[in-house]
């Protein structure tokens, strides 16, 4: 494993000129990328410089706003886009010059003042509000829960599969697995129970077990009898038949609750450091899209499993095709709307950690 904290300064990475030009023709007619085609083959010299529409939006003479930005350690999915866009230059091209620091739990990161920007899930988000901390959503990095309740495939509960609620009910007397207490993954899955009639720690024990291989580990020991995976763990043990999954956040079945449709990873800010720095908002919205484009664009699989490769350490390259591909299904908006902002905040009532009105305006700095 890597060290906890790593630097990896956007842009250092940076493609050479026929990615620029593969991003160029986003923004130009069919007629002209047919024209460009026509380009003798130094076009394309890694001497020059990338070509991309992006840095038009800007000045040349701008100082790029530093940000360290705080990711998962276990690394999954929520922090693809910030990965993406700084080893792949886009974040760079938007004048943005980003650190990642690598934490088991960003969100304290930027509570602390070690992080400016934190990649996180609402629940841990207002957790730290409702304490009286101060941090504010940004942006959205992933659209959707990629979690999953899963269990052996010789569970009895195999066959509630796909059922709401049964395939939670079944639950009862067990003890379910999940990452760190009071991250996403752990208050994700006790709003679950409560939903479905449960009361956590009374009806279904709920196991903080470490994220990522920790909790596999306990799964396959036979430890527990169910875990709330995430990805890339969901993956992993679904590879191994080791387990099945029975409630897919990404699928959920007809007449779950409805408040578990929302935004699964944000960008969350130190709100000092976004006063200081006005326009970093529309910046990274900006930088954001043009990093759903590139993700979205599928002669970019090979580049992207070359930039996910070393982080999602040990996993074939089959199976970061496979994350990709759920990325891309899951479509790519960075916005973050105050209708998500209700859902987060009833989620967090319900668990009795929120107790207060909050204003959306407030907490919420993205289009």
């Amino acid at each position: 494993m890597r060290s906890s904290i790593i630097q990896i300064i956007s842009g250092s990475k940076a493609r050479n000129g026929s990615r620029g030009l593969g991003r160029l023709s986003l923004t130009l007619t069919i007629i002209l990328f047919l024209a460009a085609c026509g380009v003798d083959d130094d076009a394309s010299d890694a001497s020059e410089p990338p070509v991309s529409a992006a840095t038009d939006s800007i000045p040349s003479t701008e100082e790029a706003i530093k940000i360290r930005w705080g990711v998962n350690n276990p690394y999954f999915n929520g922090n693809i886009p910030v990965t993406v866009g700084i080893e792949s230059g886009i974040f760079s091209e938007y004048g943005l010059e980003v650190t990642a620091v690598e934490t088991q739990t960003p969100m304290p990161a930027v509570i602390a003042g070690d992080a400016d920007f934190a990649v996180g899930g609402a629940p841990p988000w207002l957790s730290a509000v409702a304490q009286g901390k101060d941090a504010v959503v940004v942006a959205t990095l992933f659209p959707k829960a990629t979690q999953a309740v899963m269990v052996s495939p010789d569970s009895p509960l195999v066959e509630f599969k796909d059922q709401w609620p049964e395939a939670i009910t079944g639950l009862q007397g067990m003890t379910i697995g999940v990452s760190v207490a009071g991250a996403q993954v752990d208050l994700s899955t006790r709003y679950l129970l409560l939903q479905a009639g449960l009361v956590p720690d009374e009806d279904v024990t709920v196991a903080a077990l470490g994220g990522g291989t920790p909790q596999v580990a306990a799964f396959e020991d036979g430890r527990v009898e169910a875990i709330m995976g995430f990805v890339p763990f969901i993956q992993v043990l679904e590879g191994r038949g080791t387990a099945v999954s029975i409630f897919d956040f990404t699928n959920m079945p007809e007449g779950a609750p409805d408040t578990l449709n929302q935004p699964y990873m944000l960008a969350i800010a130190d709100p000092t450091f976004i006063e200081e720095n006005p326009e970093v908002v529309q910046r990274l919205q900006d930088a954001l899209v043009a990093v759903g484009e590139f993700i979205a664009d599928d002669e970019n699989t090979a580049e992207l499993i070359a930039i996910l490769s070393p982080h999602f350490e040990g996993l074939e390259p089959a199976v970061i095709e496979q994350i990709i591909a759920q990325m891309r299904e899951a479509g790519f908006d960075p916005s973050y709307t105050c209708d998500d902002f209700t859902k987060a905040v009833d989620m967090m009532t319900a668990l009795e950690i929120l107790d207060q009105q909050l204003e959306c305006e407030t907490y919420v700095k993205a289009g």
